[in-house]
């Protein structure tokens, strides 16, 4: 039997009582680099633009497909497109080229991650897709990229923190710059609104009187308020708020148009509904007779067309977790890769959905369980490295099928 590598760095395994002589030098000592090489050393990539394809020779401890980390140089003329070969890989990156040009890593076919120029971040591939796992890191130290928060303990961006405290336009003369007053909700309140500095921004958000009566005065200031205004301004509903009222409200316009809600009514519109962006985007309904569709309502028709973006279920490389359980749920278009033989499981609930198998490497049997099928399902499925399969399963008032077709 011959010499094979290992899965990832592609070290050298020996056959038992092979390589007479040569076993130990240069064959160990080049596992030995090779493995040094996966954990320390940092791949040079002088790069012009277009396509760069990593050296991934086996038993080589100087293919860049093994380094630790790759560090990306030179003047990019165009966009850099950095191949890796279809294996699992961690891997530090970091961009130094200039030319402002999009660069990105990942395996050929598979969902690549974006290294914008002076970025430096950790990044694994599963040998088809990559994924960014670190925050993204300039040289100046600063973290990039960030998303806005959602939970209650996420990091928060300067631009979000300006957006949701009002912008930086508020000057003041006094200790406070910007105070948050109570919501008064039935209640009377009375006293005196001080507001000493100058207004030129952002949004001041004042005390909100919903039902009850406000007396008192506002000094030395602009101040915005739903029943006192000393400047004409915009009522703002803000995040995760809803206006409320019990009693009649009123919107006037510039145009002297005014708009009534009474008291415990619903709004109905008889006309097209406008929502129009501060980005200059618009969306119209209807721009023609028609009506809104739902989820819950029978004998809906249905004349116009949409697009699908399929969903990834990622790879399987066994039974962990019970194999995979199709969810219709998840799209009517999805895609999987076997690297292992595992089970494809019946729907939990009525629904239907292609899903596309590609097999890779390490592929192994394909098993259905849960499904009730007549002598034949279609084509035979095989663990043929790189062939492909469709798998058309739907699950009827419990009875689930399901059907193949090879792409090959």
């Amino acid at each position: 039997m011959a010499d094979t590598p290992t899965t990832s760095l592609r070290a050298r395994n020996q056959v038992l009582a092979s390589n007479q002589n040569v076993w130990g030098d240069p064959y160990i000592n080049t596992n030995n680099s090779i493995f040094d090489a996966g954990v320390t050393r940092i791949a040079t990539l002088t790069c012009t633009g277009a396509t760069y394809t990593l050296s991934a020779t086996d038993y080589d401890s100087n293919a860049e497909a093994i380094a630790a980390g790759l560090l990306v140089t030179g003047a990019l003329g165009s966009g850099l497109t950095i191949v890796a070969p279809a294996r699992r890989k961690i891997t530090l990156l970091r961009n130094d080229a200039t030319g402002g040009q999009t660069t990105t890593w990942g395996v050929s076919g598979g969902v690549a991650v974006t290294i914008p120029q002076t970025g430096r971040f950790f990044a694994y591939t599963d040998g088809t897709d990559a994924f960014q796992v670190t925050p993204t890191y300039t040289t100046s130290g600063r973290i990039v990229g960030l998303t806005d928060p959602s939970a209650a303990q996420d990091a928060a961006t300067k631009a979000y923190v300006d957006a949701a405290t009002g912008g930086t336009g508020f000057t003041g003369s006094g200790a406070v710059v910007r105070q948050e007053h109570p919501i008064i909700d039935d209640a009377t309140f009375s006293g005196t609104i001080n507001q000493t500095g100058t207004f030129s921004g952002g949004a001041y958000r004042g005390p909100t009187i919903i039902t009850g009566t406000l007396s008192g005065s506002t000094t030395a200031g602009t101040v915005n308020l739903l029943t006192i205004q000393t400047l004409s301004g915009t009522l703002g509903v803000f995040g995760g708020k809803t206006l409320r009222s019990n009693q009649t409200i009123t919107f006037s316009g510039g145009d002297g148009a005014e708009f009534d809600i009474a008291a415990s009514k619903t709004v109905i519109i008889n006309n097209s509904l406008s929502l129009q962006g501060t980005d200059g985007t618009n969306f119209i309904y209807p721009t023609t007779s028609g009506r809104l569709m739902t989820l819950d309502q029978r004998s809906q028709s249905f004349s116009g067309g949409v697009t699908i973006i399929s969903y990834s279920g990622g790879t399987f490389t066994g039974n962990a977790g019970g194999g995979n359980v199709v969810n219709p749920g998840n799209g009517p278009l999805q895609y999987f890769g076997n690297a292992g033989a595992h089970q494809v499981i019946a729907p939990a609930a009525d629904g239907s959905c292609v899903v596309l198998y590609t097999n890779l490497s390490t592929a192994g049997a394909y098993t259905f369980s849960g499904f009730t099928v007549g002598s034949s399902v279609g084509d035979a499925t095989t663990t043929t490295s790189g062939n492909k399969f469709k798998f058309y399963i739907d699950r009827v008032a419990g009875i689930s099928s399901y059907t193949v077709q090879a792409l090959q």
